[in-house]
């Protein structure tokens, strides 16, 4: 029989590195663009040999994540942590469907604790969208919240709030 594996979600200790983040220090051209992004953008690169630079400490053992964008369109590049050997990571995904599908990926399992550094150095002039570095450290399902009868999530996007914090990026 097949073994029984529980859910897990990024846990106590997990951080997220947003692409806009000081942590993270970009060589060559990258520019924001918006869109279904964490922050509402994503920095892309559509030149080879760009890199982005990201430098972080956990006190815990932790997996790495990447959020990102894949598509018929999308390119590809190499990850190393901490100067290790380049692990490929394509975005290219032939669904044949729009829109781009707004993602996270798995990059590493099983990171020991303390300082890092990761490079991500794109292989090609295919668009390669960075929107963040997540350090998780993975946890249980935590219990549900109480009930909250007064309040409702908010629905509504503004897009020339967008417009302006974009602008404000360039």
């Amino acid at each position: 029989p097949d073994a029984v594996r529980s859910l897990q979600v990024a846990g106590p200790g997990s951080l997220r590195i947003e692409d806009s983040s000081r942590a993270c220090a970009y060589m060559g051209p990258w520019a924001p663009e918006a869109g279904f992004f964490s922050g509402g953008y994503a920095q892309v690169s559509k030149q080879a040999g760009n890199t982005v630079t990201i430098q972080y400490v956990s006190a815990l053992q932790h997996d790495l994540w990447i959020g990102t964008s894949l598509y018929s369109d999308r390119g590809a590049a190499k990850v190393r942590v901490d100067g290790g050997a380049a692990i490929p990571f394509n975005t290219y995904l032939n669904t044949g469907l729009d829109p781009a599908v707004v993602t996270r990926r798995q990059l590493a399992p099983s990171i020991a604790p303390g300082p890092h550094t990761v490079v991500i150095t794109t292989n090609d002039a295919n668009p390669f969208y960075f929107d963040f570095l997540e350090i998780v450290v993975p946890g249980d399902v935590p219990d549900n919240l109480p009930a909250r009868l007064n309040i409702s999530p908010a629905l509504d996007y503004r897009s020339e709030e967008h417009t302006s914090e974009l602008q404000s990026r360039q």
